[in-house]
Parts: C-alpha cells; structure tokens; sequence
C-alpha cells in the first residue's frame, strides 16, 4: 500500500512501513523505515531541526537549521554540505556536485519493467518520485516497489542526461538510505570451497564496505547484508537486510555519523566504471532489495526467503521439490566414455537419483584442463553424441543435464585459434591465462551471438533440461575494446 499526501509518501507493507516527505527545499527525506505506522506520527518522528550545528554548512542562508549533513534522506548530492558518501558522483558541464531535488512523482500499478535487466516480479504498487538537477541538466527516477506479503521494499536509481552537453558517470547507487541508530553489520564471504562465513562488524564513523570487483557477486563476497541493533538475537530485535538482484560487481557500505545517523547504500561497484551519458540517453541501476524485521534474524531472514521463493524463483519451479541429482565430476573428471556414465547413471537411478549432469570434457579436445573450453563439438567420449546419452539416462529415469562455462576460452582451442581477438586483452599487457584459460569479451555482440547461438543449439539437440553454468575465473584485463575508452566498464 501507498499513501500520498502534501509532500509525503508512506509505503506499507503487512508489517512494516517506509515514510519520506519532501522538505522546504526539495530533498527527499527519511522519516522513518521500520515497524508499520500511519502518517500522522510523522511529526513525531522526525529528526528535529532546531538547533544550528557550529561548523555545518547552511543549504540556505535563510534557513539556519538546515544543513544537509544532518538530514536523513533517500538520495544525496555531493558539494551542497553533504559531506556524508553520496551515492552519485559524475563528471558534467557544471562540474562534479550533484543536488537533485523534487520535482514530480507517480503512483503506478504493479512493478514497472528494469529490462533488460532482471528484477523482481509481481509488485503491488510503485512509486515513481522524479528528482532534478536543473544545473546539471539531469533527471533521477527514484522507484520504490512494495510487496506486502513478503514486507520488502525493492529500489531502483535511473539517472536521464536532460541537457546538452554529455556526463560522464563514475557512480551511480540503486539505493541509499539514512537510518537514525547504531548499528552492526553482518556480510557473508569467503573463497573457493570455503564459502558464505559469516562476519559481523560495527559500523562507526569508519566506512564498512562490502564490494566484489572480480566482475560478478562471487564467493568473495555476498551482496547480501544485514544490519541489526547491537542487542538483537535470533528471534528478538531490530534487523534490517539488504540484497541486489544482480551479479557483476558490486558494493555496499555503511558509515555512522557523529550525529547518529547511519548511512547505507548499495549497487554497481563504481571500480573500474565509467558510462558516457549523451543528451538524451540514460542509465538504470540494477533493482536492490530492502526489509526490515522486529523479530530479530529469523524474522528478517524468513522476509528474504519468501521473497526470493516468490517472486525470483521462476513460476515453475516455486513451491516445487528439486530433482536429486547426480553429477559425473567426481566419479570420472575427464576420463570417461559413454559405458561408463550409463553405469554411473544405472548405479544413480537405484539410489533414487533423478537427474544425471554430465560435467567438463564432453566437446572438443577436452581431456584435460588445458584445452578445448570454447569449442561445442562433442567429442569421440561419446560416439552417439549427447543426444544418444540422454536418452539412454532418460529410459533409466533420469533427466539430462550438461556442464558449460561459456565465458571462457583455452588458447588451445578452435575457437582461439580462429578469433584470438575475442578475448579481453589489454594492449601491451601479458595475457593472465588461469587455469590455462582467458575470458571472452563479452562486449563484443559478435561474441555474444556465438556464444547464445552454441549454448541454444547445444541445449536443444541434447534435450538437456538442467544447465550447469560453472564460472571458474575472475575477469581480469577489464574493459572492452569493442567500446570506446570513455565508456569502458559499461554495465
């Protein structure tokens, strides 16, 4: 539910409740995210502007007692006395300050559409607050979605070049929120069969940072986030948790300021990023998720749960058991031909198995780690090809699945040998080729159509209904020489 009145918007949902209103000069502020309430306590709940701050620096001359430093919003500049993290930081025709302020809002159906990006479905209602930088010549669209059901708050940032002149982005948060207390925070990180270990940290007037700049949400470190009351237990407490529906890059961080109010925000990791934004084009965040739970971190954690079982799952499968499955990488690695994964999958069906994955060295030259990643031609393993196996494991009562790691490549390769510029490469630079393999330069639309096209049609012919998608590297040698300097690390 969404209530509009005079310049404030309360956002509800079974249980809990986000109120911001507009103030006297146009910011959007945070008056309250947490338990449910109603819009007439929103006097009460304000942070109280009464009294000027020695060292604080006046938005207005005329207004003594407003400083930005000092006020809790849901979206910050940088250069008007915010000297607070901002969730923006850019390069235009004005400079680098930012002050978006009011300048419109809608109250729309449902979810609206992020694509291509993914998102979350089935929202009850959005709203759209427009914010504008007239000297910039910029447009932010703010967009909150409620699911009441699930009692979470989704967030999305698109920033529109409104003006003439071009603005180069470094910077752009899906969302960023000014919560009055103190606070600690819990991320989950990790490494390579050692993942999701839990960390807790308090948040003061030093910077907490989660971020992953190995180009996708990785084992490092989980987007994923809470932040909770000092006291709060498992079942009692005030928790809040935070999620991007997102896997490149990422950040998130949370600072407290001596006047005790604790800034959180979350999005693209700005390392490495720069878009190019000519008039009239824009940019979207990826859509970041928020709930809030008095019941400490169950009860958060049960928001989260049913959030992703209902609206992330695909329809399909929500509310259905998983197959059990039994994949071939520990049984045979590369050493395998189709007798032996027919035993394997006889042995599998008897222990109650439902779906066989077939894993690395199926196609090409593959015996080994050191060649074949890129090709899609199916090897003499398997004389009857892969359709043949899966109909034989399908007679035994199992479906087919099939391992791929399409975003790289070994340079003892077909693929390499005939496209060696499709790789991500700096000039100059010695390739890095872990695990005897590069990265594809996905940038390229060449390379994507290749890559779609021999995954889709590998799919198809096999009748695989179960894809193991296996990301075994980090990207290095960022940047795409498909696209110009100014817009390399474009989302």
């Amino acid at each position: 539910m969404i209530e509009i009145g005079d310049g404030s918007f309360l956002l509800s949902t079974n249980h809990t409740s986000l109120l911001m209103r507009v103030t006297p000069h146009g910011h959007a502020e945070l008056v309250h995210y947490g338990v449910r309430i109603s819009a007439d306590d929103a006097a009460a709940l304000a942070v109280k502007r009464d009294i000027a701050s020695g060292c604080a620096v006046n938005y207005s001359a005329e207004d003594p007692n407003y400083c930005l430093d000092l006020v809790p919003l849901v979206w910050s500049g940088t250069g008007r006395g915010d000297f607070r993290e901002s969730p923006l930081e850019w390069h235009t025709a004005a400079g680098e300050a930012s002050d978006f302020r009011y300048a419109g809002h809608e109250l729309l159906d449902g979810t609206v559409s992020a694509a291509p990006l993914p998102q979350a479905r089935g929202g009850e209602k959005t709203l759209l607050l427009t914010m504008a930088d007239e000297t910039a010549g910029a447009e932010l669209s703010l967009l909150f979605t409620v699911f009441p059901e699930e009692d979470v708050i989704t967030r999305r940032t698109v920033l529109r070049n409104k003006g003439s002149a071009d603005i180069t982005l470094r910077k752009l948060m899906s969302a960023t929120l000014d919560l009055v207390g103190a606070y600690e925070l819990t991320g989950f990180h990790g490494a390579w069969i050692a993942e999701t270990h839990r960390e807790k940290t308090t948040v003061g007037s030093a910077r907490c940072v989660n971020e992953s700049v190995t180009g996708f949400s990785s084992n490092k470190h989980n987007p994923g986030f809470l932040l909770s009351e000092p006291e709060a237990g498992q079942d009692h407490g005030r928790v809040y948790g935070f999620n991007l529906i997102w896997s490149g890059n990422h950040y998130a961080s949370a600072q407290r300021s001596h006047e005790g109010l604790t800034r959180v925000m979350q999005g693209v990791s700005p390392a490495d990023f720069s878009r190019l934004l000519a008039p009239g084009e824009c940019f979207s965040a990826p859509e970041a998720v928020m709930s809030f739970s008095d019941r400490g971190f169950n009860g958060l954690s049960a928001h989260m749960h049913d959030f992703v079982n209902r609206r992330i799952v695909p329809p399909y499968w929500q509310g259905r058991e998983r197959p059990v499955l039994y994949n071939s990488w520990e049984g045979c690695y590369f050493d395998f031909n189709e007798k032996r994964l027919l035993d394997l999958g006889r042995k599998a069906a008897k222990l109650g198995c439902e779906l066989f994955v077939l894993d690395d060295g199926w196609f090409g030259a593959r015996n080994d780690d050191t060649a074949g990643l890129g090709d899609y031609e199916v090897n003499k393993k398997l004389p009857n090809g892969l359709n043949g196996l899966a109909s034989r494991l399908k007679a035994l009562g199992l479906d087919f699945g099939l391992w791929f790691e399409p975003e790289a490549v070994n340079p003892d390769s077909d693929l390499y040998r005939a496209h060696p510029d499709w790789c991500l490469r700096v000039p100059g630079r010695e390739d890095i080729t872990s695990r005897h393999q590069l990265t594809l330069d996905m940038g390229r639309r060449d390379v994507q159509d290749v890559v779609v096209e021999a995954v889709s049609r590998t799919l198809r012919e096999s009748g695989a209904s179960y894809l193991k998608w296996d990301m075994n590297r980090n990207f290095t040698n960022i940047g795409s020489p498909a696209l110009p300097p100014e817009r390399q690390g474009e989302v």
